[in-house]
C-alpha cells in the first residue's frame, strides 16, 4: 500500500482484514496490536471528516510520526501522535512543540514525494508557512474513558485514572484533556463532601473551540474572547453533529425533557455573556444576544450527575 492522498481507504471496515493488517504491521504483541489498531481507525476516522491522506500509518513500532494529514478546510498540515490506552489509562493533552519540530524535519521529504498535483503545491505551501500542528488521536477514544466510563461525579485523580497535571488546569473550573476539551469541576464543599474527597469533582465535559471560548463560560470573560467557531467532536453529542441553535435545539427536544432558554449577564457591570440552551443533560453556549437559528454555538457542556 502506498503512501498518499490516494492511499485514504484502510482495512478497518471489516474486523478480520483489519486485524490482519494491524498484526502486519505490528507483531503478534497485543499492545502492539492494539496500537496498531489505533493509528489505523484514527486515519480513517480522519479521512472520514474531511482530512486528505499525506502520509499512511506504517510499522506500529517505529519512530516518527504515526501519520500526516492535511485538513483543506483550516488548510494545515496535521501530525497525529496516536496513543493506545486500556480502560482506566490517561492520554497525553497535546503533541509537545519539541516533538512537531522533530516531525517537521522529515516533513518536506515526504511531501516531496508526493506526485506531482494542485494538492502537492497546495500542502508545499502550507508547509512552507508554517500550517503546521499536531494533534493526539485516542484510541479508545477519549468519549468512552471521560463520558461513558465515567458513571458519576467522581474526584478529578479518580477521573483521570492518573496523576494530574497541574499545567493542564485552565483554571480552577477547568482540567483540558485535549484539545478543544476540558474537565468542568467543581470546588463546592458539599459536593466534595458527598463523595468524599478533598480534590476538584468532575461534574461535566466541556467543548470549546479555544481557551478564551471556554473562559468565556467559567470566567464571564468577553474582553479576551477570540470568538473562535469549531465543530463538536464525532460521538459528544447524541443526535449527530448539529452545527446551529436550530440543530441543537431539535436534538435535544428529542430526548423528551423540557428545555431551558435563558442568557446570563456579569453581575460586576451587567454586561451580557451569553445565552444558552439546556436540557437532557446538555448546555449549549451563544454568542449572540437576539435569537438567530442559524448561529453557530461556542460552547458544549455535558453535565455529569
Amino acid at each position: 500500500m502506498e503512501n498518499g492522498p490516494w492511499s485514504t481507504v484502510l482495512p478497518v471496515a471489516d474486523p478480520l482484514s483489519g486485524l490482519m493488517y494491524a498484526e502486519a504491521h505490528s507483531g503478534s504483541n497485543i499492545n502492539h496490536v492494539n496500537g496498531s489498531i489505533g493509528e489505523i481507525r484514527g486515519h480513517a476516522i480522519a479521512v472520514e471528516e474531511g482530512h486528505i491522506s499525506i502520509q499512511s500509518p506504517g510499522k506500529v513500532t517505529a519512530p516518527g510520526v504515526d501519520y500526516v494529514t492535511y485538513d483543506p478546510e483550516s488548510r494545515d498540515i496535521v501530525l497525529w501522535d496516536s496513543k493506545y490506552r486500556s480502560e482506566g489509562g490517561s492520554y497525553p493533552a497535546h503533541v509537545s512543540d519539541a516533538q512537531i519540530k522533530r516531525w517537521t524535519n522529515d516533513l518536506e521529504n515526504t511531501i516531496s514525494s508526493l506526485p506531482d498535483s494542485d494538492l502537492k503545491r497546495e500542502v508545499m505551501s502550507a508547509f512552507r508557512e508554517g500550517r503546521i500542528k499536531g494533534e493526539i488521536s485516542r484510541w479508545p477514544r477519549w468519549l468512552g474513558v471521560f463520558m461513558f466510563n465515567l458513571k458519576g461525579r467522581a474526584p478529578l485523580s479518580s477521573a483521570l485514572g492518573s496523576r494530574v497535571e497541574p499545567d493542564d488546569f485552565v483554571s480552577s473550573q477547568l482540567y483540558r484533556i485535549a484539545d478543544e476539551l476540558y474537565l468542568f469541576l467543581s470546588e463546592s464543599g458539599l459536593i466534595k463532601k458527598s463523595i468524599g474527597t478533598d480534590e476538584p469533582v468532575v461534574v461535566g465535559v466541556l467543548w470549546a473551540p479555544s481557551v478564551s471560548s471556554a473562559l468565556r463560560v467559567v470566567e464571564d470573560n468577553i474582553e479576551g474572547d477570540d470568538f473562535a467557531i469549531g465543530e463538536i467532536p464525532q460521538g459528544f453529542f447524541p443526535f449527530g453533529r448539529p452545527v446551529d441553535y436550530k440543530g441543537f435545539r431539535d436534538g435535544m427536544s428529542c430526548r423528551g425533557s423540557g428545555l431551558i432558554e435563558a442568557a446570563s449577564y456579569r453581575m460586576s457591570d451587567g454586561a451580557f455573556v451569553y445565552r444558552y440552551i439546556q436540557g437532557g443533560g446538555y448546555k449549549v453556549y451563544f454568542r449572540g444576544s437576539a435569537h438567530d437559528s442559524t448561529e453557530a454555538p461556542f460552547a458544549v457542556l455535558k453535565r455529569i450527575q
